[in-house]
């Protein structure tokens, strides 16, 4: 690596697989092996346009990136709600292709069982095909990174202790 932004990037992506995609695999596994529907795996990767110069007491719009529920107005078509007290952020035409493109998934998995529409090609989760769709510019189909979460998982950092906790030096000879 190069920068520290790429060592910021890889560490985010190191995070993101070992924690949220890690879980979401499980899940797929578990609805493998014990149920007869199939699982679709998703992640949204979408950062909203923030307003210029916005400030926001609860995130900095310059680091918040996709964060947890950031996708909730995209699935119900709600994006105008952010702007509904303060101009906070400036929707473009493709969060609102987005928007309806994920509207139209939800809608044909409640009728289906399955999301993929016309515009949205979402691939079942299959242990021998392991892929996601990631909600961002455009939905798209991804592989996850198997070896990569993989060698996480038998990799798992050692617990940091809290600030002002006894540190355990391990076992003694």
């Amino acid at each position: 690596m190069s920068s520290d932004a790429e060592v910021r990037q890889t560490a985010l992506k190191a995070a993101r697989e070992m924690g949220l995609m890690a879980n979401n695999r499980g899940c797929a596994q578990l609805q493998a092996r014990y149920n007869k529907s199939a699982a679709y795996v998703d992640l949204f990767t979408k950062v909203q346009p923030y307003a210029k110069g916005v400030k926001l007491a609860d995130l900095d719009p310059a680091t918040a990136g996709a964060y947890h529920t950031a996708d909730i107005p995209y699935w119900f078509g709600t994006l105008d709600k952010y702007n509904w007290l303060q101009h906070t952020r400036d929707w473009a035409p493709a969060d609102r292709k987005l928007s309806e493109d994920m509207m139209d998934s939800l809608i044909a998995f409640a009728k289906t069982g399955d999301p993929a529409t016309p515009a949205v090609k979402w691939p079942a989760w299959k242990a021998s095909s392991e892929q996601y769709e990631d909600f961002n510019d455009g939905p798209h189909a991804e592989p996850l990174n198997v070896k990569g979460m993989d060698w996480l998982a038998a990799h798992k950092p050692r617990p940091v202790p809290a600030p002002g906790a006894p540190v355990n030096a391990g076992p003694r000879d």
